[in-house]
């Protein structure tokens, strides 16, 4: 070997492999200061000047280099390569001959130089003739690995660690390590990549690639702060890094900060060269400020350059567009059309053409078709990308934010009725809007459309708001959209607070209707019915209120127009005002008849007619909604609250719901009848019918299973959830995982888990990645190493962080299921039951309240504190209650601590009753077992005793040596010598340091096995 190749070769290649020439260059220039003369940095000094593009510099040196022995091969390859640059084809049969009479390390050497190059075949035969020479070469067997790694065959891959493994023999070869990490990420093993880097940057801190790798590996896993860091620390070492700047860009870039749009623009403007991709660049930033006659005229500079110029054909059409010259704009697309046939389907064509049909007010229908057209083909080419720098550019956040403003526009005044399925528009967004999140968590814009869509879905969007607030508070949607929120839950001074905050921000968001329409509920809810009709006056007069408005700054859906109507009729009414309040109602019904928002307003008169007593009148009126209106399903539903407490009619109240099952077949539909029927038992029958209806819907699943575990059938609800689990892995699909979990564990069936694991894996290898797995992953497990690893990646997401961070506070309080305060089967340390004595427990308080989990906790702290008797009412108390979903663990421990109490005092009566309450409803409880083989073997009997710490060693996961030793006790007791010695070898398995098993049982019993 060459005395450079364990540090400066790897470094250089890298520099190769990532295209930086320059690099490589000087990188051999200075090492060739320290190796004077050395010919493997000769040549790859010549190599990289070929590459930059110093063709006859390079041959010179090739030449020099073609009687070295080890480089004849490469440098004949390399000049051969270099002719050919130059329009020559000579020297090709003296490459013949040295081929045929190289050794390893020409051949060797002539590889590496392929594999830099992109030609993976020659890169194959040279090293597969240099294995055939030496097999065990470390250098061949790396240089083998990288091949298969990166080679065009993915059946290949898997075989590169096998060479990795090999080749590296100690931890000084650079260049297989970096293989291995190189492999560990592209089969998404991150942490195992994390510990190579790591090894590596231990024994060569300078190594500035391990550096740049490991803040890849950062980036995969979206740790944006420890990437910043390493980026940092490699400027550090190298100011002119070209990775680490990129880096620092992007995160920069990602946070779409409108002062660095400004400075990106001024930089584009200065550079020199005007084609048409720096043209169209100019333009795209000015757009993004919405300069869009500026960007119109960059984009016309670029079509005179190049008239088929897509990017600058697209940014004209979108300007148009902007501008509402629609009729130029159409003709510009019509041509842009012809135009794309050559070049393929584009993601922007159908965005554009949703783009024109909104402004010249196309059917909904059509609109959101070509939305999600573009969104398909927009993802499509995301398919097979690692997450990284190029996926971000790939990404393009501003072409999906569009999409979202798009759906969103024109459904300001959006409300979901609970129980309702999302329309379209609705789920269209939440999967593009999870996808960004994802992809750029901090981005101010991104929050705020993720805070807007999980408000409209009825979930949690407090998370991303205070996100917002934190990354900008000047922006006065946030403050909106706050104040909706706190409008939505009742809290209408937080309301007006927030409303007070966005004029704090911009004084003429008071002129937006939204404003006014927020300012007037909050008012009207909170009581204020004169300032709220005064309000609700001045905003029913406001430019757009009237009729349809123009311009995307005025721009006031029909949905917030009746609202407004609405809201002034309910104050009205209130008020007593009620001629008044028909009056403005029929005007509204009126001006919006044959609209989809006219049945609103029905609805609106129903409740006028119900505040006269005049139901019969209501019950008319809601007979008129037909099923093809978007409010059918709430007029039978008011209607059959009429009939129920109006009339006192169930059989009309049940035949409401039949004719919405009926008329929208489906199973929300199902479920609606469902819940109908529940006061009278006939519920079951209507959520199978949902789910026959839906069978993908898994949620409908959950609900089934959900009733099937309140009426104890265990085995029902675990097929239903396993036909469930069959399909596609979906948020929904998690849900019913975890569900799925606490069956199986309920009945004693945990380990038939794994085969759900393995095939969500094989249908979607990414799916690894999905919050939602990880945190089943992390309940099935349990134990702390593996739990925590799959919990930590849990805990950063809206919906499955603060389950998984319950989660691992309590595995990390009680890693092995004890019970808390018993002393039977293991005694707790001294330490912390005098830490107790130092609390003081409120039980009265506790009494009050009621809590399942406050009660245990004061029970366990007087067990503590060594007040039996005060502690055993409380757990009396609760081991009474009944079990539900919410409260069956804090029973089950109540229980289990009772009955730790009662073994002391010898009532086993009452132990027995206590612990086939625990697996009655819960066949997995391993300490039940435990205690009730404790109690036989006092009796003598070790074989029952055995069947017991059996189940209990069996549903532990064999992962706590204690059981195992008292199982392997009494399988020595009754004589079954091979179990015991199994068992032994078991606990030894995970507990090597556990010698008392070995000295106590695995000897005597292997002893009794000789005689």
């Amino acid at each position: 070997l060459s005395v450079c190749d364990y540090y400066s070769c790897p470094l250089i290649i890298y520099y190769m492999r990532e295209k930086y020439y320059r690099r490589a260059l000087n990188t051999a220039v200075r090492n060739l200061k320290l190796y004077n003369n050395d010919p493997v940095l000769r040549f790859f000094k010549a190599f990289a000047t070929l590459m930059e593009g110093n063709t006859q510099e390079a041959l010179r040196e090739f030449l020099q280099l073609r009687d070295h022995p080890h480089l004849s091969l490469c440098s004949a390859a390399a000049f051969i390569h270099a002719r050919r640059r130059s329009e020559s084809t000579e020297a090709v049969t003296e490459l013949k001959r040295s081929g045929s009479a190289a050794g390893d390390r020409a051949l060797y050497y002539a590889a590496l130089f392929y594999w830099i190059l992109d030609m993976k075949l020659k890169a194959r035969a040279c090293v597969k003739k240099m294995l055939k020479l030496s097999e065990t070469s470390p250098e061949g067997l790396i240089l083998k690995g990288w091949i298969v790694l990166t080679s065009d065959t993915e059946e290949d891959r898997p075989q590169a660690l096998r060479y990795f493994n090999s080749g590296v023999q100690d931890t000084g070869d650079l260049f297989g390590l970096m293989g291995k990490m190189e492999f560990f990420m592209a089969t998404q093993s991150e942490q195992c990549a994390l510990d190579i880097a790591d090894q590596i940057i231990a024994s060569h801190p300078d190594f500035i690639p391990a550096l740049l790798m490991k803040m890849k590996v950062f980036v995969s896993l979206r740790d944006w702060e420890q990437t910043e860091a390493l980026a940092q620390r490699v400027l550090e070492r190298d100011g002119r890094d070209l990775k680490a700047l990129q880096m620092l860009t992007v995160i920069a870039a990602c946070g779409h900060n409108p002062e660095i749009l400004q400075m990106l623009t001024v930089f584009v403007r200065r550079v020199s060269s005007r084609t048409p991709e720096v043209i169209c660049e100019l333009g795209y930033l000015l757009s993004q400020q919405n300069m869009y006659k500026e960007a119109h005229k960059c984009y016309s500079a670029a079509l005179k350059t190049d008239p088929k110029c897509t990017s600058a054909l697209i940014g004209t059409v979108r300007c148009l567009l902007m501008c509402d010259h629609l009729e130029e704009a159409a003709h510009q697309l019509a041509f842009f059309c012809e135009v794309q046939e050559s070049f393929g389907n584009t993601a922007e064509v159908p965005l554009l053409k949703a783009l024109l049909g909104r402004k010249q007010s196309a059917g909904e229908e059509t609109v959101m078709q070509l939305l999600e057209d573009a969104t398909e083909l927009h993802f499509s080419a995301l398919r097979g990308l690692n997450y990284g720098v190029e996926y971000l550019q790939m990404l393009d956040l501003n072409f999906l934010l569009q999409i979202v403003c798009m759906h969103l526009e024109s459904k300001q005044d959006f409300v979901l009725v609970p129980g309702q399925t999302p329309p379209f528009w609705l789920k269209h967004s939440n999967v593009i809007m999870e996808t960004v999140v994802r992809a750029v968590p901090g981005m101010t814009m991104s929050c705020y459309y993720m805070a807007y869509v999980k408000f409209l879905l009825g979930e949690t969007a407090q998370h991303f708001l205070k996100l917002c607030a934190e990354k900008d508070a000047c922006v006065p949607e946030v403050h909106l959209l706050q104040a909706r929120l706190h409008l939505s839950a009742g809290e209408h001074s937080s309301c007006l607070s927030c409303l007070e905050a966005a004029v704090s921000v911009s004084f003429q968001v008071r002129d937006r209707f939204q404003f006014n329409l927020l300012k007037a509920r909050a008012l009207l809810r909170s009581g204020d019915l004169k300032n709220a009709i005064q309000c609700l006056k001045i905003t029913v007069n406001m430019p757009g209120a009237l009729r349809p408005s123009e311009g995307p700054q005025l721009f006031i859906s029909d949905s917030e127009r009746v609202s407004v109507y609405l809201e002034l009729t309910e104050a009205l009414r209130l008020n007593g005002e009620q001629h008044e309040a028909a009056r403005v109602l029929q005007d509204a019904i009126l001006r919006f008849k044959g609209t989809p928002d006219e049945t609103r307003l029905m609805l609106a008169n129903v409740d006028l007619a119900l505040a006269r007593d005049d139901v019969d009148a209501a019950v008319v009126m809601l007979q008129n909604i037909l099923p093809t209106e978007s409010t059918y399903v709430q007029a039978r539903e008011k209607m059959a609250r009429i009939y129920l407490e109006r009339k006192h009619n169930e059989k009309l109240y049940i035949t409401c719901y039949k004719e919405i099952s009926e008329q929208l077949p489906g199973p929300h539909t199902r479920i609606l009848l469902a819940d109908a029927f529940m006061k009278i038992h006939r519920a079951l029958g209507y959520y199978e019918t949902a789910l026959e209806t839906d069978t993908l819907d898994c949620l409908v699943s959950a609900e089934l299973a959900e009733l099937l575990l309140k009426l104890r059938r265990f085995e029902k609800a675990q097929q239903v959830l396993e036909k469930a689990l069959e399909h596609e892995p979906s948020t929904e699909f998690f849900h019913a995982m975890a569900k799925f979990l606490h069956i199986l564990r309920r009945t004693g069936k945990l380990d038939d888990v794994r085969s759900v694991f393995i095939a969500c894996e094989k249908f979607n290898p990414l799916s690894v990645r999905e919050p939602g797995y990880n945190y089943c992953k992390g309940l099935y497990f349990w134990s702390v190493t593996e739990a925590l690893l799959h919990l930590n990646k849990a805990r950063g997401d809206v919906v499955w962080g603060e389950p998984a961070v319950d989660l691992m506070v309590r595995i990390c309080l009680n890693p092995d299921r004890d019970v808390f305060g018993g002393e039977v089967l293991d005694k707790g340390p001294k330490h912390l039951r005098q830490k107790c004595k130092c609390f003081s427990v409120k039980w009265s308080v506790c009494l009050q309240v009621m809590l399942e989990a406050s009660l245990l906790v004061t029970a366990q702290g007087f067990v503590q504190l060594k007040q039996i008797p005060r502690a055993r009412n409380f757990l009396k108390r609760l081991s009474g209650m009944e079990r539900s979903d919410t409260n069956t663990e804090d029973l089950e421990n109540a229980c289990l601590l009772l009955a730790d109490m009662y073994i002391k005092t010898g009532k086993y009566t009452q132990v027995d009753k206590l612990l086939d309450s625990c697996i009655r409803h819960n066949e997995s409880c391993s300490k039940a077992y435990e205690y009730r083989g404790l109690l036989m073997e006092r009796e003598q009997r070790h074989s029952d005793a055995a069947l017991q710490y059996e189940q209990a060693w069996k549903h532990s996961r064999r992962a706590h040596p204690a059981v195992g030793f008292r199982l392997a006790f009494n399988y020595l007791k009754c004589k079954n010598y091979t179990l015991a010695v199994d068992v032994c070898h078991q606990v030894l398995q995970q507990r090597p340091d556990y010698t008392q098993i070995q000295d106590e049982l695995l000897t005597r019993a292997q002893l009794s096995l000789r005689l």
